[in-house]
């Protein structure tokens, strides 16, 4: 789906407060590191956003509900995005992605999981009965579109969105910080995913989760590393390079639109709060 905007898009961001994201005890940093900029507004995209709270109760133990995020639009139809939190967490981890991601054009559901300690397995599981809940009984049933599809997930949520991405019909994946701790074929992954890594993060470590698991996924259409200088929250505050990212990966993938496509292609290069940055590069 190529969407035609018909506001004028905004700058992808304000006023910055710079604050290194750096894990207490790691030491001092090289001077060429640069931490990454926080910020204390992402500008949003064209759309103005409605909500609509999903309780637990109506979705009949699928899931454990969440907040559903959409374009105040109906002239056309909108990807959707199901964004799960990791462990230990609720919907309010991942929650500035709705905004973000609904201002752009997209249905976004941040989602609780019905129970915090559930397993990426699981998670798995119910980000795909959550996006067939979008789908088929939301509010925004009306303006999805099924044959658009993305997860979005930190840590535990991070590997559940990979598993749904290996195990449903899913386009588009970005991972934040994932936790997968099992030996698994991903070989049936052929979304376009995208895995942000913290390079202080001491919870799941880039050597342990992130890294490995960008070099198993052999047969997507498109794959991208973006390894930060930050902690295991690192993709979970706003900031200039995680928006560019997000917002340039599903615009692309989701909406086959190469509007930000340039954000991607050629790729970030380390500084400003980059480490490393691999890919096969989108075309």
């Amino acid at each position: 789906m190529v969407r035609t905007l018909t506001r004028t898009s905004r700058t992808w961001l304000t006023a910055v407060a710079t604050v290194p994201l750096v894990a207490a005890g790691c030491g001092s940093q090289d001077r060429n590191e640069q931490p990454l900029e926080l910020d204390s507004q992402v500008e949003e995209g064209p759309y103005e956003v409605m909500t609509d709270p999903v309780e637990a109760e109506n979705v009949a133990g699928r899931f454990g509900g969440g907040t559903l995020y959409y374009p105040d639009d109906n002239s056309e139809t909108y990807a959707v995005i199901v964004a799960a939190p990791g462990l230990g967490a609720r919907e309010n981890m991942v929650s500035w992605y709705g905004d973000l991601l609904a201002s752009h054009g997209f249905i976004l559901l941040t989602m609780d999981t019905l129970a915090t300690n559930d397993q990426p397995d699981a998670r798995g599981a119910q980000i795909l009965e959550a996006l067939e809940y979008v789908i088929e009984d939301s509010a925004a049933s009306a303006i999805a579109d099924p044959h658009s599809r993305g997860v979005l997930g930190h840590s535990m949520g991070g590997g559940g969105a990979l598993v749904a991405a290996a195990e449903g019909d899913i386009d588009a994946v970005v991972a934040l910080t994932p936790y997968y701790g099992a030996d698994r074929d991903w070989s049936a992954l052929t979304a376009a995913t995208l895995i942000i890594g913290g390079e202080y993060d001491q919870v799941t470590t880039n050597e342990e989760h992130a890294e490995p698991l960008y070099e198993a996924i052999d047969n997507s259409q498109q794959k991208a590393y973006l390894n930060l200088y930050g902690d295991h929250f690192v993709a979970n505050s706003p900031s200039r390079i995680v928006t560019e990212q997000v917002v340039a990966w599903f615009t692309l993938f989701l909406d086959e639109d190469s509007t930000y496509a340039n954000r991607l292609c050629p790729p970030p290069q380390p500084g400003e709060g980059i480490v490393e940055y691999r890919d096969t590069c989108p075309s």
